[in-house]
């Protein structure tokens, strides 16, 4: 994870080199990781992780809108410069008044450590779980365990600033027989909350 510090320091950046009137800048870090399974066993392992900066320039009630990953001072300068391009050549927006000014932001705990550094092992153990079942039951599972963190910024020119990170953990799961099939899926902050044997026992009985 980048962190409110980094984030709020990408935003700063951003905001300088804007001549608008008004600009925002919202910033978005999502980090995910995905442990794919069919046929009983698991087959893939992915992970990705981005940074999508979007840059909202204000003239007068014109707005202009660009967004880059390219978090350099050239990257920075070009998306900011788009949407100042981009909001020259809007009409005006009669409802347009202002963008928003500093108000307290309540904090909102969504974000819990040992989701955030779950690892495909972890998420095996899980799956293992589910494709096991089938395999006694004599049924196929196929499905995907997936573990993430995001992070997301908001600030703007007239001087707000928020920061919120989650963590989230999701599986789901579709089993098959012979003349029917089975599905069951849990989601949670917390992927503790996370059994395979429990979602298995959701899934199997609608197959069988």
């Amino acid at each position: 994870m980048l962190g409110e510090t980094e984030l709020k320091n990408l935003a700063d950046r951003a905001l300088s080199m804007s001549q608008a009137d008004q600009t925002e800048v919202v910033i978005f870090a999502p980090h995910s990781a995905l442990t794919r399974f069919a046929n009983n066993y698991i087959h893939q392992n992915v992970e990705q992780q981005d940074v999508d900066l979007r840059v909202r320039a204000v003239l007068g009630k014109k707005i202009g809108v660009a967004s880059s990953n390219d978090l350099s001072d050239e990257g920075l300068r070009s998306v900011v410069e788009r949407a100042l391009t981009l909001a020259r050549h809007q009409r005006e927006n009669p409802d347009f008044q202002s963008l928003p000014s500093p108000k307290p932001i309540q904090r909102v705990d969504a974000f819990v450590e040992r989701t955030a550094r779950t690892g495909p092992e972890e998420r095996a153990a899980v799956v293992a779980q589910i494709c096991d079942a089938a395999s006694r039951a004599g049924l196929t599972a196929a499905g995907a365990f997936r573990t993430g963190v995001g992070e997301v910024t908001v600030a703007n020119s007239l001087g707000v600033f928020g920061y919120h990170r989650e963590a989230t953990a999701d599986i789901n799961t579709v089993v098959m027989g012979e003349t029917s099939s089975g599905h069951a899926e849990r989601v949670s902050l917390d992927v503790a909350d996370i059994d395979g044997d429990e979602v298995a026992r959701a899934a199997f009985p609608k197959a069988v």
